[in-house]
């Protein structure tokens, strides 16, 4: 199987490539922290239940 090369030939700048290598670093690391820690990291949404009970107070 041939790699395609012209994955790598692009006309973006360098500055945009790397902004979106740092940006993908951290939602991977971020990832990573949720999948081993997920009480600390868990998914950080609140269900439909607790929205409609809160938003009567």
């Amino acid at each position: 199987m041939k790699f395609p090369t012209s994955l790598f030939h692009t006309h973006v700048p360098t500055a945009t490539i790397l902004i979106r290598l740092m940006v993908g670093g951290i939602f991977l690391s971020e990832g990573i922290q949720k999948f081993l820690d997920p009480a600390v990291r868990g998914a950080g949404r609140r269900s439909v239940d607790d929205w409609i009970t809160r938003s009567g107070k």
